[in-house]
């Protein structure tokens, strides 16, 4: 099974942007991009935001190994890592709702259906989960299968990442704001992932706003 780490961008990171993805200040951490691109997603399918959450954040790779952007074949070159590779987060969302969640980077793509991405969201009336053994999984990027109450479901429109963008840009243009993520919720993200690694930071609750 290999090195247990509760789970590209843990022990591998792409020649022409590895020391900004490297970087604190880069914008391109691993919580930034995959977190960010995930909660936003999870936000707007909820229509909530986080009350409240506590963080613990780890470094599974300290040595990034720097891979060429074609080949994908090691250049040579290795970085230190000194930002965190793996996120677990939980509390409460505003809407009341309790949520748990876990981001593990450095999963490499596996042929026998290990688990990429998996979502599950409980409520009153039933239970729905979403889960992909796809590389750079989530809703965002790839479509995923979902299951209401264990039943497989088709979805109508399904088509990945460019499909996504085309159905945000034509919710803008027609002027159905609900429909895509607007500057408000973007401080609102943002502000989210400041309070994740304050809480990881300092080891305590943190309240948000």
């Amino acid at each position: 099974m290999g090195k247990v780490i509760n789970g590209y961008w843990g022990g591998y990171v792409v020649d022409s942007i590895a020391d900004r993805m490297l970087d604190p200040t880069g914008g391109s951490s691993f919580l930034e991009i995959i977190g960010g691109h995930h909660l936003s997603a999870l936000f707007q399918a909820l229509g909530t935001s986080f009350k409240h959450l506590s963080a613990t954040t780890s470094i599974q790779y300290p040595t990034a190994t720097v891979i060429d952007d074609e080949s994908l074949k090691p250049t040579g070159r290795e970085l230190e890592n000194t930002l965190a590779d793996n996120v677990a987060v939980n509390g409460e969302f505003k809407s009341g709702a309790l949520f748990t969640i876990g981001l593990s980077s450095g999963r490499p793509p596996s042929p026998n259906g290990r688990n990429q991405y998996l979502l599950i969201i409980d409520g009153t009336k039933g239970s729905l989960k979403l889960e992909s053994d796809k590389p750079f999984p989530g809703p965002h990027v790839r479509d995923a299968r979902i299951y209401l109450n264990g039943e497989k479901m088709a979805v109508d429109g399904a088509g990945g990442l460019s499909t996504n963008i085309q159905n945000l840009w034509q919710a803008y243009a027609a002027g159905h704001d609900e429909e895509y993520p607007s500057l408000d919720d973007a401080v609102i993200l943002r502000r989210a992932l400041a309070d994740i690694e304050r809480s990881a930071q300092e080891g305590r609750r943190v309240y948000c706003q």
